[in-house]
């Protein structure tokens, strides 16, 4: 099981969507939970994107805008291989943090 805890810090305008990527080989497998208090929003909708570049864009939306601290667990499991000499190995690739707004050209 691999678990990534990520903490948003947001300063002077409050937002309710926070976007990352994780690898596609591991996409169907996230559960993402927020860890914030209880006063804090809840998650309202998680979505994915398709598939770019072998990676896949989760966006997570709150009820209502966050100013502050707002803490993400992110948590998958992969399935170690057999290597070499017998041994299991996983390669695990740290989740990348995007900007909360989609760029358009």
């Amino acid at each position: 099981m691999v678990k990534t805890d990520l903490t948003y810090s947001i300063e002077y305008n409050g937002i309710d969507t926070f976007r990352f990527a994780v690898p596609e080989a591991v996409a169907d497998k996230v559960l993402i939970t927020s860890k914030a208090d209880a006063a804090a929003p809840p998650i309202k909708q998680k979505s994915r994107s398709t598939a770019t570049d072998g990676w896949v864009t989760w966006s997570v939306v709150m009820q209502r805008e966050v100013l502050g601290s707002q803490p993400l667990e992110v948590v998958y499991v992969t399935t170690p291989t057999a290597g070499e000499s017998g041994k299991q190995t996983a390669t695990i690739e740290a989740i990348r943090v995007l900007d909360p707004f989609e760029k358009s050209d």
